[in-house]
């Protein structure tokens, strides 16, 4: 009797771009994040080389795993970062947010791999939309443009891990993801920093508001209101902006600062003007009684104007073909809404 044995190779390949896979393998595995209890396992174990966390540390350990978003890469380098050293290291290293140049750099390989107008899309995702849940079909109408598609850009974010897709369709990114893509665009303009394109910063957008600085370089703006100082803001301000595309003037804090005076944001003398660009506009408590007549809102897609003072949104309706979101929640002043007829494609209205 002769007996053969055969032995059985299970190969696996990874990497952090999809297609890769796509091109090569029926079967592609994406691996999700780790829950929460599943990332306390690997952290544990290259913080305090074994499985459970050690008593004095678990308070701190759960603020490090919660940081980490359940990426067991990130979880690994945190955890070595942090082994061995004291409670007040671990307590100064999340002050800081954890900050790990070898996470960063990961992130940052994965970003050179694409094409500029993936670039472009990453960076108004992380600089802009983030937190905003908006989904594939939103993201697309504002972003839209004649030279590439925005849709087959996501798609290629989604394969390189840089940005998630949920079921429902919204676009996301991981907080670590974020803050690299924040640090490539605050890089852009190192050397001239009267041509960076995306304002988060609450020193330099208040730079730029209060003293009349922007230009046509700037192609969004988006900051908390309450983590401003008081601006006090000229009728022009936005008058040089002409390629700004996406203004989200917000404040996350409680019901009872949203429903007090508009917060920390004064126009005395009214305001002239809004970029022509515009694609997404959000102010919430925007002070005045009515938009700037002198903005068409031709590419307006997202209108954002809750608790406002608004009492007409335009003495004269424009031409609004883009517009698809209308939000005038809890803007109590209103005395007469917009001509609808100059909006067809409006599909979602918040009052």
């Amino acid at each position: 009797m002769v007996v053969h044995r055969c032995l059985c190779f299970v190969i696996i390949v990874t990497t952090r771009d999809k297609q890769v896979l796509a091109r090569e393998f029926a079967n592609v595995y994406q691996v999700e994040a780790l829950k929460f209890d599943e990332s306390m396992r690997p952290f544990n174990l290259n913080a305090f080389k074994q499985k459970h966390l050690q008593a004095e540390y678990q308070e701190l350990s759960k603020k490090v795993v919660d940081y980490a978003k359940g990426i067991p890469f990130v979880l690994k380098l945190l955890g070595h970062r942090l082994r061995g050293k004291d409670k007040e290291i671990w307590e100064s290293q999340l002050e800081g947010q954890v900050h790990n140049k070898k996470v960063h750099d990961i992130i940052k390989l994965s970003y050179n791999d694409l094409e500029e107008d993936e670039k472009k899309i990453f960076l108004d995702i992380a600089c802009f939309f983030y937190g905003l849940q908006l989904e594939v079909k939103y993201i697309d109408f504002l972003l839209k443009d004649r030279d590439y598609s925005v849709v087959a850009g996501l798609e290629r974010l989604k394969d390189k891990a840089l940005i998630s897709i949920s079921q429902e369709n919204t676009v996301s990114m991981h907080d670590i993801i974020q803050e690299t893509a924040r640090q490539i665009a605050g890089q852009e303009s190192i050397e001239d920093p009267r041509s960076q394109r995306r304002l988060f910063d609450p020193d330099g957008v208040y730079e730029v508001l209060t003293h009349n600085k922007g230009n046509e370089a700037i192609r969004s703006i988006v900051i908390n209101l309450l983590r401003m100082k008081q601006l006090h803001l000229k009728p022009q301000v936005f008058t040089k902006m002409r390629k700004l595309h996406f203004l989200n003037l917000y404040t996350a804090g409680t019901r009872d600062i949203l429903l007090c005076e508009p917060w920390g944001l004064y126009l005395p003398q009214g305001l002239e003007s809004l970029p022509n660009e515009l694609r997404y506009l959000g102010w919430t408590n925007y002070p005045l009684e009515s938009l700037p007549s002198k903005f068409s809102a031709e590419n307006l897609v997202e209108l954002h104007l809750p608790y406002s003072r608004v009492k007409k949104l335009w003495q004269e309706v424009p031409d609004l073909v883009n517009l698809k979101v209308l939000i005038l929640q809890s803007s109590s002043n209103i005395k007469e809404l917009l001509d609808f007829s100059k909006a067809p494609n409006l599909e979602v209205i918040d009052l």
